[in-house]
């Protein structure tokens, strides 16, 4: 019985030093990747829609017998030593309760050195002022009016690109967006940010049928009212541009009471614990 347990315990350290050195191996080629990249400050070292195919791959593969929460944590810790191998950077976070930190450095991992902000628009002026690579901030109703104001002041490049977390254990979190000056790419299963400023007579449960009515059911995280109607910020399904044909399809129902239009971001969407592990692929 001795002998059993001490074979088993033996090629587990044995797995242990493969999973070593596939580990080192996957630190050297982030290394070589920034190299071809053309120098260490050379392009993103986060790639939400790269690491997103990456997360949906793993966990079908693992076919549930390996947590997917567990899984998902362990990749995104990689990400993170792998991305700081490629550049050293920092994330500025605006968050308020356990729960968002606890989100925000599951997704950003240990390595990655977070600046505590204030309010939303700190963290974006860390950004802008070289200080962090990227800022994570909330959007619900107390964040709707910075929300509107970044809208209204068109980014300057910095755009919405991941939400966290990217897999949801517990239904009802505060969206955390991940914002950066980083270049649009799909991954296959996304969805697109928008505000919309709409006149007083559309309320936001009729906003949500026509749009359902239209095929694309939203997420509405918060709505604003102003003097000139109400904006209302809406998560849509697809991979849109602000000048797409198909985003101005979905909103055809509604385009009559649209004052304003203001595309803030696309990102992949979020897996959620409770789906299969025979697709992985997230819900709407």
């Amino acid at each position: 019985m001795v002998n059993g347990l001490e074979h088993l315990r033996a090629e587990i350290d044995r797995i242990d030093d493969r999973l070593l050195e596939l580990l080192r191996q996957r630190i050297r080629l982030a290394g070589e990747i920034a190299r071809h990249k053309g120098g260490a400050d050379s392009g993103p070292v986060v790639r939400p829609a790269r690491e997103a195919r990456i997360l949906r791959r793993l966990v079908k593969a693992a076919g549930g017998e390996f947590p997917a929460d567990a899984l998902v944590r362990i990749w995104r810790e990689l990400f993170a030593a792998t991305g700081r191998a490629q550049r050293p950077y920092a994330v500025a976070v605006h968050a308020r309760r356990c729960e968002e930190w606890e989100a925000v450095r599951d997704h950003l991992g240990s390595a990655v050195p977070i600046l505590r902000a204030d309010s939303c628009g700190h963290a974006l002026r860390l950004v802008r002022d070289g200080r962090a690579e990227l800022a994570v901030v909330p959007l619900d109703e107390a964040t709707a009016g910075w929300w509107w104001a970044f809208a209204q002041g068109g980014g300057h490049g910095v755009r919405a690109a991941a939400r966290l977390p990217f897999l949801i254990t517990t239904p009802g979190l505060v969206p955390l967006l991940l914002l950066g000056a980083l270049p649009p790419e799909p991954s296959g299963a996304d969805r697109s940010l928008v505000a919309l400023l709409v006149d007083h007579g559309l309320s936001r449960a009729r906003l949500a049928e026509l749009l359902a009515q239209a095929g694309a059911p939203p997420e509405l995280p918060a709505s604003l009212t102003c003097a000139e109607g109400t904006v209302h910020f809406a998560e849509i399904e697809g991979f849109h541009s602000s000048d797409g044909a198909t985003l101005a399809q979905l909103l055809a129902p509604v385009q009559r009471h649209i004052l304003r239009l203001e595309l803030l971001g696309a990102y992949p969407r979020p897996m959620v614990a409770t789906e299969t592990t025979a697709s992985a692929e997230p819900q709407p």
